[in-house]
């Protein structure tokens, strides 16, 4: 078994890494984009698409954050329901919002596809509920999406229909997305690169920057050389600035971990997933996500709230909480690869978008939403810089609390809290 922030089965799996040195001279650009995850590399390609003259910059490697270490749940919607998102916005802005994430979710198929990009792409997203007593919500929820959003298909699935293609007996509802999906996100984010750099995007890894400063242009400097530009884009989401700074505290820094099993036998394979790999995700009271994997692994995830040293018995307890799920596994398998990664959580659940000035761009907190949002937001203020501000208005509306940090410790020791009385049930 693997721990290592920087050893992951994405990492093990993904297509080739591009290298990219670091930026040691003077430079000139239309766009500079800071941040090489999800958001960052994505503006990097829609702006070179639209004929811009972009750079991104990295202080690490393209890919490191939680980008490359999520679950990879290509999702429609946010995290938080259509009726709280009314309630705070209005109806009209609400389905403005939820259409927004559809077209997100989109947008990533098309890029695998355009792109032609080896990600282990998963077509079709299974949500599924120990709840019986759910199923006329289910319907409702079902029923209300097909009218209102009929660019994102649901399927109703009973009992059978769950078990038929994946096996997990406490299951008893679900809902089958046919256009979501998952993938591999490191692989995504490697190909997006591949795609950006193509076109004529430069991008530098292992450059951090030292001070921005507005005046005529902007300019950026970093430890061997400097980027004018007419636009800057601050792409981040756990790792924002300084503790005191307005984006420090707008977030709450929550752990995501992820296990991935040894592989499973045929005969295994067949019981649990007759039809070979499928995704699998919580629709409120199975809070994590499970996917059966291109080489017949099951990877398990989901968030994380406590401070683990011992990755071993860490790893074993995450074992015993997915054969709770999955009897049929007990016994046959063990843990080869666990990780955690670090992900802004908003205080509202709504991706955070902000104009510190007409050339000065920041955006954070996705976490929650899969990763159609983090992809998308760097699109979407490519687009405001374009002068196309249609979603960008939506978003930046959002105004989110700023809270003490000592308040998001608060949250988080509550939340442990009850996390560990949520593990009872597993008797671990």
């Amino acid at each position: 078994m693997e721990y290592s922030p920087y050893v992951t089965w994405y990492e093990k799996t993904a297509i080739k890494k591009p290298d990219f040195s670091s930026l040691d001279e003077n430079v000139e650009c239309d766009i500079c984009v800071i941040g090489g995850a999800f958001t960052g590399v994505n503006a990097l390609l829609h702006a070179t698409e639209m004929g811009k003259k972009a750079i991104l910059i990295e202080p690490g490697k393209i890919g490191f954050g939680c980008s490359g270490r999520s679950g990879g749940l290509i999702e429609s919607g946010l995290n938080t329901t259509l009726d709280d998102l009314s309630d705070f916005y209005g109806r009209l802005n609400a389905h403005a919002f939820w259409n927004s994430t559809i077209e997100a979710r989109d947008k990533i198929i098309e890029n695998v596809k355009k792109y032609k990009i080896d990600c282990d792409l998963i077509e079709g997203l299974t949500y599924i509920s120990r709840n019986k007593f759910k199923r006329d919500d289910y319907i409702s929820y079902t029923n209300y999406f097909a009218h209102y959003f009929e660019n994102d298909p649901i399927v109703n699935l009973n009992h059978d229909d769950v078990q038929s293609s994946f096996k997990m007996p406490s299951a008893v509802l679900g809902m089958n997305y046919l256009k979501s999906g998952s993938f591999n996100p490191l692989s995504y984010v490697y190909g997006l690169a591949n795609a950006a750099v193509s076109q004529g995007a430069k991008l530098y890894e292992n450059t951090s920057v030292i001070s921005i400063d507005e005046k005529e242009k902007v300019t950026i400097k970093t430890e061997n050389g400097s980027i004018v530009c007419d636009h800057v884009i601050v792409c981040g989401n756990a790792f924002m600035s300084e503790e005191k700074s307005p984006e420090k505290t707008q977030t709450v820094s929550t752990e995501y971990f992820q296990i991935v099993t040894t592989p499973l036998t045929d005969d295994v394979l067949a019981k649990i997933a007759p039809n070979g790999q499928v995704a699998v995700a919580s629709r409120g009271d199975l809070r994590s996500y499970i996917q059966i994997t291109e080489d017949n692994r099951v990877l398990y995830g989901g968030p994380e709230f406590s401070k683990e040293t011992n990755y071993e018995k860490f790893a074993e307890r995450k074992l015993k909480e997915l054969e709770f799920y999955l009897p049929d596994i007990h016994g046959k398998v063990t843990v080869d690869y666990v990780w955690s990664g670090p992900v802004g959580v908003p205080m509202n659940y709504v991706p955070i978008l902000n104009r510190i000035s007409t050339r000065h761009y920041i955006t954070h907190g996705f976490n929650g939403h899969g990763v159609a949002m983090s992809c998308f937001a760097g699109q979407v203020i490519v687009d405001a810089i374009l002068d196309d501000d249609g979603l960008y208005d939506i978003y930046s509306r959002i105004k989110p609390a700023q809270l003490p940090q000592w308040v998001h410790h608060a949250i988080a020791k509550v939340t442990l809290l009850f996390y560990k009385l949520y593990l009872k049930r597993f008797n671990a």
